[in-house]
């Protein structure tokens, strides 16, 4: 039965501004019965009470209207007491039955979230020990509250005159974080709502149950959130909502969940369950054959599976109170059908299938990755639409070792755990050598088999249907990708109603070797996913290989992430977490220091297959040495190549993207346009060492493919860089890479030339050359100024060297052009080194070059300027124009 508040007003409601206490939404549960309540609330000075509302069963009760409260602009505290009275004969009220007094801190302003439930026990004589009351506050502008107040006396002149008009209250949208007022739904919902947000915060403290407990709010939002165009619910939903309240008010109520072992285990199950309800109420709300159904009686499904939930939640509260052992059961609704069938296993069995799914071991440390796997989960847990709006897709990519992997197992486990999970298939790292130790192979033509028999283990009615379809052994045993898709996949789900999603998780999709069976299955993922039901959620995780991002660039389905875009702090506080955690005994016995961390983070440059292996290395437990002197041997070293086993590493990966053999004549091109990454020295984008590579050399047959290696290959403008800086020394060292060996010294003789010939082409009109922007001036321009003379430095004496020498130097143009771009770019006090380095690479080369003394008088009228203006790190620009000391003259004429 509900009430109404009688409001006793604490002074002048001010419309036009202020902010107001809304207290609201006051419920009580396990009262006894047949007997009226009232409620006095005392926020501060204030005092107002409810109207009378009777127990008439052992279900819940409330009061629905708001009382608002007056708060003065300064107030950040307030102290509010609730007094339970209870009427014994007419016109007689007992003294306080029960009296609690909260204290409201950190009072918000209106415009944020300032939401709160309160739960109470009633520890009241003849009262249940499991009665409890909750209620919502929160912080509104006296304008809304005025428009809420307004609201609630129109909707009770409405229910006595038989008219119900919706309910104003509104959903919130966790992946938007955006309330939308438009969408009405149900009186109770939202603050239902507000004790599943509580409750996660209760548990924000236990690690292993947070995660659920966010998935399980954001589900519930969403049930309700379908539930908006639905007018009215039968009595069983209803009961249902009303037993879920129960449930939560009284937990809220409890001892914190932290703080109690023993309580972890029934907590988890609880939010197990509200997450399936969630995924329930979704699919009844939907599906409007399930009301037809009950209606007509046809079948007991929906008033079976409700009645389920309503038992398996008082078994978790009647466990938590201790009264019970059950070890509840999880009630689990996937599919909508009349009636199960049983059928035989043989048919199932006769589709091969190889084990490649999940292993809990390699999943993430669990305090990191933590918004990512957030980010994947969210997604997977998102409304069921067949308007497109969810994407079937969830591409998790980045370069190798990036620690794609270890979030794959972490989403697959924690599906698995939810009963969520259709199907994990991983591909090793190294897919050849696995192949070589195992049996059968695990090849691409598994996915699909392994998915179809994955969803056949979990969902009984898909298994059905399979079965019924799949009745040749041909059909069962086919390599055919695509039979397998359409008639073991597509066409048996077509006969199954799902509820909920299933994820799919496909990991290491870069690892299939390329050819047709790839070439078929990218096709599907990226193409053909819209024919199944949009229950199923493909996690998708590689790297960005060319023929995979050319796919998925084409899907129209598809949501992604590069793990290389994750913020830099956050990167390296994850790894950080993760050599705490696995050196935490070391550095307990302070064998390891925080120093220690400090210096071995900074080492992995934030990448965490390279922290693995370190921390690998420094707990070998070798026979004839100790962890303090692997950890100082590795201190010592500038290169960890050798320690860390790095190069069959690779290797693998490098035989994997490019398959070179000794004659392969695209070995010169891989030289060139590799040798050039490897050398500069500052990274450009990929415009920039483009625009340093000859044209006829067709740089983007190599580029395209360097997405597994290399930051920086999606987006034009980023700087192109090699993942981390081992794999720079691994390809320079010949012992180390054999084939993909890049020789410096030809790479430098190169970057000289192309430098120069990059500062001498422009253009001059009217005997002037023009005054460079630097906004206009393209990176590879404003890398040759800064550099040339450093890539001069390292190159042996070449005839066309000499000439691009001469050729920049003799034209007083060029020189006066170099040292306005240096003085854009602040970086003049640069200037005196690369001529230092242009006048010592003269003198040392003297007796070869024909034009020496060409370059010489270039370098020292240069360095003249340069003193005369005491250019150093001091002088970092110089007004326009620059004018020598000296009258100008062709630098040929005064060689001459």
């Amino acid at each position: 039965m509900r009430g109404v508040f009688r409001l006793v007003s604490s002074g002048r409601r001010d419309v036009e501004g202020g902010r107001q206490l809304r207290i609201w939404n006051l419920r009580a549960f396990h009262f006894p019965t047949k007997k009226k309540y009232s409620v006095e609330v005392n926020p501060g000075p204030a005092s107002s009470s409810t109207g009378l509302a009777e127990c008439v069963s052992n279900s819940s009760f409330s009061w629905s209207d708001s009382l608002f409260i007056d708060l003065p602009q300064d107030t950040t505290q307030l102290d509010v007491t609730f007094r339970i009275h209870q009427k014994r004969t007419i016109g007689h009220w007992t003294k306080p039955i029960y009296e609690q007094t909260q204290t409201l801190s950190s009072l918000s302003p209106p415009n944020q979230q300032s939401i709160r439930v309160l739960a109470f026990k009633i520890p009241a004589p003849d009262f249940s020990p499991d009665a409890t009351m909750s209620v919502t506050i929160s912080i509104v502008s006296s304008m809304e509250a005025a428009r809420i107040a307004s609201q609630e006396a129109r909707d009770r002149a409405n229910q006595i005159s038989g008219h119900a008009l919706p309910s104003t209250i509104d959903v919130v949208d966790t992946l938007s974080s955006a309330r939308d007022n438009a969408q009405p739904i149900y009186e109770a919902v939202y603050p239902f709502l507000d004790k599943i947000q509580a409750f996660v915060e209760v548990v924000d403290k236990v690690s292993e149950l947070h995660p659920y407990a966010k998935i399980a709010w954001s589900v519930m939002s969403f049930g309700y959130k379908v539930l908006k165009n639905q007018k009215e619910t039968d009595d069983d939903m209803n009961s249902l909502l009303d037993t879920m309240d129960d449930v939560y008010t009284f937990l809220l109520a409890s001892e914190p969940l932290h703080k109690i072992e023993a309580h972890k285990d029934v907590a988890r199950r609880l939010i197990e369950q509200t997450r399936e309800c969630g995924f329930f109420i979704q699919h009844y709300a939907k599906d409007k054959s399930l009301a037809v159904r009950t209606v007509k009686n046809l079948s007991g499904t929906v008033k079976k599976n409700i009645k389920s939930f309503q038992d398996s939640f008082q078994n978790l509260k009647a466990e938590f109170l201790g009264t019970a052992a059950i070890n509840t059961e999880i009630v689990v609704i996937r599919v909508w059908e009349l009636q199960q069938s049983a059928f035989e296993n043989i048919v199932l069995q006769d589709i091969p299938f190889i084990d490649a799914s999940f292993q809990t071991e390699k999943q993430c440390h669990p305090e990191t990755r933590t918004g990512v796997i957030d980010n994947i989960a969210r997604w997977a847990n998102r409304p069921i639409s067949t308007d497109g709006s969810v994407p079937r897709i969830f591409w998790l990519r980045g370069v190798a070792g990036s620690g794609k992997s270890a979030i794959s197992h972490s989403i697959a486990h924690r599906f698995d755990q939810t009963k969520r999970l259709g199907c994990s298939f991983f591909f090793p790292e190294n897919l050849e050598n696995a192949n070589k130790k195992r049996g059968p192979r695990l090849t691409a033509e598994y996915v699909v088999r392994n998915v179809v028999t994955g969803l056949s283990n979990l969902i009984d009615q898909f298994r059905k249907s399979v079965v019924d379809k799949a009745t040749q052994r041909e059909l069962r045993q086919t390599d055919s990708i695509t039979r397998q898709f359409e008639e073991l996949f597509r066409d048996p789900s077509a006969d199954v109603q799902f509820v909920g999603p299933f994820l799919i998780v496909i990991d290491g999709l870069d690892k299939i070797p390329t050819g047709s069976t790839r070439t078929t299955l990218l096709g599907i993922l990226a193409k053909r996913l819209g024919e199944l039901p949009p229950n199923f959620r493909f996690l998708i995780s590689s790297t960005p290989d060319h023929d995979i991002k050319e796919a998925f660039d084409k899907c129209g389905y598809l949501q992604s992430f590069d793990l290389q875009s994750l913020d830099s702090s956050e990167a390296l506080r994850d790894v950080t977490t993760y050599v705490n955690s696995r050196l935490a005994e070391e550095i307990d016995a302070g064998r390891f220091t925080p120093e220690d961390v400090t210096a071995l983070v900074e080492r992995t440059e934030s990448h965490f297959w390279y922290a693995a292996a370190a921390c690998d290395y420094i707990l070998e437990d070798a026979a004839g040495g100790t962890l303090y002197e692997r950890w100082t041997y590795m201190k010592s070293l500038d290169d960890w190549n050798g320690i860390l086993k790095l190069s069959q590493r690779y290797r693998a990966i490098f035989d994997h993207i490019f398959r070179l053999t000794i004659d392969d004549p695209r070995l010169a091109r891989y030289r060139l346009i590799m040798g050039r990454i490897m050398t500069l020295f500052d990274p450009l984008d990929t415009e920039g060492l483009i625009a340093l590579i000859p044209k006829d050399q067709f740089p983007h047959a190599l580029l395209d493919f360097l997405g597994p290696l290399f930051i920086g290959t999606f987006e034009p403008s980023a700087k192109l860089e090699p993942f981390h800086s081992s794999l720079r020394t691994f390809v320079l060292d010949k012992g180390r890479s054999k084939i993909y060996h890049i020789d410096k010294a030809t790479q430098h003789h190169q970057l000289t030339c192309a430098t120069l010939q990059a500062m001498s082409a422009r253009p001059i009109a009217n005997g002037h050359p023009p005054v460079d922007s630097l906004d206009d001036l393209r990176s590879h321009l404003l890398y040759a100024c800064r550099f040339w003379g450093y890539h001069l430095k390292e190159t042996i004496y070449d005839k066309e060297v000499e000439q691009e020498l001469v050729k920049w130097s003799s034209t007083d143009h060029n020189q006066l052009r170099w040292l306005r771009i240096l003085n854009h770019m602040r970086k003049l006090a640069e200037a005196r080194a690369l001529v230092t380095h242009m006048i010592s690479w003269d003198q040392a080369n003297t007796p070869l070059m024909t034009d020496h003394a060409v370059v010489l008088v270039s370098g020292e009228r240069l360095q003249e300027f340069i003193d005369h203006h005491q250019i150093n790190e001091t002088v970092l620009s110089l007004p326009e124009p620059i004018v020598f000391p000296v009258p100008i003259q062709g630098i040929a004429a005064a060689a001459a």
